[in-house]
């Protein structure tokens, strides 16, 4: 799964839009007593048609730090087809090799 993420602009702002292919969503961030950035959808679009709050996949999904390292965790379920996709890990800086290769 691919997906971008930018900055909500003008009635978005302080939101964060994110779009894996024909799906669009805004997400509310809020910081928890625990640490964790709690990212909840606000709204929802599918090939640009908005979707009705009662059909808004639900689940937890947040990111954190624990010693130094960027956490995730993504819990995803929709209304009458389930589960869409559950996982969670962290990011490891790597070296990019340099361009044209290795």
């Amino acid at each position: 799964m691919f997906s971008t993420q930018e900055a909500g602009r003008g009635q978005d702002e302080f939101q964060i839009l994110e779009r894996f292919g024909p799906v669009a969503v805004r997400l509310q961030v809020t910081l928890t007593d625990q640490r964790r950035l709690v990212l909840t959808p606000t709204a929802f679009r599918v090939f640009g048609v908005p979707l009705p709050k009662f059909m808004f996949p639900r689940g937890l999904t947040y990111e954190h730090q624990t010693d130094g390292r960027f956490n995730f965790h993504v819990d995803i379920i929709a209304p009458i087809i389930g589960r869409l996709v559950k996982y969670e890990g962290h990011l490891t800086q790597t070296k990019t090799p340099p361009k044209g290769g290795a």
